[in-house]
């Protein structure tokens, strides 16, 4: 992948569509471009986020990536989502 995309779509975003959007209330710092989720955190971390729970989460500054698979039983569970961001984060924490 040419990193010129990479960098925009894991930094770009409009983060006033974001602000206005349905999905602030579980990633309030956050914004999104091209089927990435950037968190909005200090460390850079974004993520892609599939049905049933299925999650590509990249934390750059902590070198770390979390290839999560599973079987939730809604498509989407906007708590399962608040709860996995912070795994992902503490996780970071300790890399």
């Amino acid at each position: 992948m040419p990193s010129d995309w990479v960098r925009d779509a894991t930094t770009g975003g409009d983060r006033e569509a974001w602000i206005n959007g349905n999905f602030v209330s579980w990633l309030p710092a956050g914004s999104y471009r091209s089927q990435w989720y950037q968190s909005g955190n200090v460390d850079g971390a974004f993520f892609g986020l599939g049905i049933h729970g299925q999650w590509l989460f990249i934390n750059p500054r902590a070198d770390l990536v979390i290839a999560k698979f599973s079987s939730q039983p809604n498509p989407v569970m906007d708590e399962m989502k608040q709860l996995n961001i912070a795994l992902f984060a503490a996780l970071a924490k300790l890399a």
